[in-house]
């Protein structure tokens, strides 16, 4: 049995929507346009879609899994004539589609005949002790260092109703997929869409929030997304908000590919707040590793050691050329930089 899908149809505009779709997933596709050649390969091909035009004509075929009707009409699959749902009960399909409404649906539909992507990147997820703590900055910087160490990396906001981590690399006019668009994912992705159409500023791309309209992602979008990341980067660096802290383990793929890096101002309430959050992700078996972001006049960094009773991992300055340079959509340079780089460098080594 092939794995390229098949389109049974004589329509040519119903043709025309569904090669454009899967020329952008780079998903070869056969089309017949005649009862008689379906007919002889009803059952070469992995998943079949099924003009309503040509439903009548194939009426007594035997049954088969992974049928699906399609149709191009304006009004909504359950407004379609009854004679559309009677054809496609009789030849026993699972779906019936109108186009350009079930759209997401035939995008997904067509990248499930595309081979799964196989996610070699490992994930560095970076959150913050407390509010302020400079989580995000140190997520862009972490993700540029990556890129100078010669690693592709794609950066993963989860503050989905937040002002967009686009902003912080200057990418927020540039087009591209945003979680709006991703998080009614329920299927497979292809690694050929989702790269080229991510916004990029840097070098660096960004899946970020939408300051237009808020979504969270379902557990199953979460997991196509960071799937197909995994394939198409070799780091993926997530800034972990704060709110999806209790339950990191979801948010962050599996424990073999990731670290989490915990992220601590060094003064007293930053501290008291690393201590309380370490503990809570140690009672859900979660491992972090402390950072401290230190400036003039902080706890030194071994006395953080010694209150949270573990090493610290490293330090990242914090000084005014830090915040002017996120408001100007800009990595980090300087003494920043160069911490990041040597963090990202012996992360890489591991």
């Amino acid at each position: 049995m092939q794995s390229t899908p098949l389109l049974a149809t004589a329509d040519p505009a119903l043709i025309e929507h569904v090669r454009s779709f899967a020329r952008a997933g780079a998903v070869d596709l056969a089309v017949l346009t005649d009862a008689a050649s379906v007919r002889a390969a009803w059952h070469e091909h992995a998943r079949v879609l099924v003009g309503a035009d040509l439903c009548p004509s194939l009426s007594g075929l035997p049954r088969r899994s992974d049928v699906a009707v399609v149709v191009w009409s304006l009004m909504p699959s359950d407004g379609l004539p009854a004679t559309v749902w009677s054809a496609a009960l009789a030849l026993g399909a699972e779906h019936v589609v109108a186009l350009p409404e079930g759209d997401l649906w035939l995008a997904e539909h067509l990248a499930l005949s595309q081979p799964a992507p196989v996610a070699r990147g490992r994930i560095l997820a970076v959150t913050g002790a407390c509010g302020g703590a400079g989580a995000s900055t140190a997520a862009v910087g972490l993700a540029s260092a990556m890129q100078h160490a010669g690693r592709s990396a794609v950066l993963i906001d989860t503050d989905f109703d937040g002002g967009g981590l686009d902003l912080l690399l200057g990418a927020e006019s540039e087009p591209g997929a945003r979680w709006p668009s991703l998080a009614r994912t329920n299927g497979r992705l292809s690694e050929h869409t989702l790269l080229p159409s991510l916004p990029a500023a840097h070098g660096i791309s960004v899946i970020s929030a939408d300051r237009s309209e808020w979504s969270r992602p379902e557990p199953e979008a979460w997991t196509a997304v960071l799937d197909c990341a995994r394939a198409c980067f070799d780091v993926v660096v997530i800034d972990l908000a704060r709110a999806l802290q209790r339950d990191a383990a979801s948010w962050l793929g599996p424990a073999a590919a990731s670290t989490l890096w915990c992220l601590t101002p060094t003064r007293i309430r930053g501290i008291a707040a690393s201590a309380v959050l370490l503990e809570q992700l140690a009672e859900a078996r979660i491992s972090a590793e402390v950072l401290v972001r230190s400036g003039d006049r902080t706890i030194a960094r071994g006395d953080v050691q010694r209150v949270l009773g573990r090493p610290v991992l490293g330090c990242l300055p914090d000084d005014r050329a830090v915040a002017v340079a996120a408001e100007q959509g800009q990595p980090a340079g300087g003494a920043f930089a160069k911490a990041c780089r040597a963090l990202a460098e012996g992360w890489l080594e591991r």
